[in-house]
């Protein structure tokens, strides 16, 4: 009789599923924060510039400045050693009184000769005037001394003056008419150019010398001049006397 074979009891299947021994470790990809960064912008912007419109220089008034300076000016003063003026500021004369020779300037209105240094003394009312009186006693009208007298229309000059200086009356444009009295011996040159109103003119017997014998004559330019009279007396005269006086007709 055969015994029962005992059956060992059958170890554990090996291909039973264990119980999951392996850990799932947690999950390692790290999501790192997000690190992207704007950047300021930088463009500059600059600050919008404000459009002003530009301001107009405003121009000084000369008229003005003129009339100013005209009132803060002298009205009188000396003139030479022993010569003075005066100018009245209503009536626009200028009267000049005293004895000896009056100074004589250059073109730029500059003393150079007789008497100190500086400007004419009235030249603040040199386009003003109206009249000049010279009075008995003064014996030389300097050069250039009335120049640009732009409004002048009469001249008193004494017997005393003995000599009417180089352009003592040039310019003087509303001058029609002069009386040059006996005595005066001498008439520099371009004494009365370019008096563009002058009319007539009379030389007295006295003078012996009319405008030199070089430069400009004493009445260039004298475009309305009509008639002249030269007195006898004369040994000097320039060549260029009457040059450009278009309407004279009688001499």
């Amino acid at each position: 009789e055969t015994e029962p074979v005992e059956e060992e009891p059958s170890a554990p299947a090996e291909a039973e599923t264990e119980a999951a021994t392996e850990e799932t470790e947690p999950t390692a990809e790290v999501t790192e924060p997000s690190v992207e960064v704007t950047e300021p912008a930088t463009e500059a912007t600059e600050p919008a510039k404000e459009k002003t419109e530009p301001v107009e220089e405003e121009l000084p008034d000369l008229e003005k400045i003129e009339a100013d300076s005209v009132l803060a000016a002298a009205t009188s003063g000396s003139c030479g050693e022993n010569a003075f003026w005066d100018y009245n500021t209503s009536t626009h004369t200028l009267t000049i009184s005293g004895s000896g020779a009056l100074p004589h300037y250059n073109r730029s209105l500059v003393l150079i000769s007789n008497y100190g240094v500086g400007e004419v003394p009235w030249i603040s009312y040199t386009t003003l005037i109206k009249t000049i009186i010279i009075n008995e006693g003064i014996t030389e009208i300097g050069d250039i001394l009335f120049s640009g007298s732009s409004n002048l229309t009469s001249v008193k000059i004494p017997n005393t003056v003995k000599m009417i200086g180089g352009s003592a009356f040039y310019e003087c444009t509303s001058l029609k008419s002069i009386f040059i009295p006996e005595g005066v011996q001498i008439i520099g040159e371009n004494a009365f150019h370019d008096c563009t109103n002058l009319q007539e003119i009379t030389i007295p017997d006295s003078v012996i010398s009319l405008g030199g014998t070089t430069g400009w004559g004493c009445f260039c330019n004298c475009s309305p001049l009509k008639s002249a009279t030269i007195g006898k007396g004369i040994n000097t005269i320039n060549r260029n006397l009457f040059q450009e006086c278009s309407s004279l007709t009688d001499v």
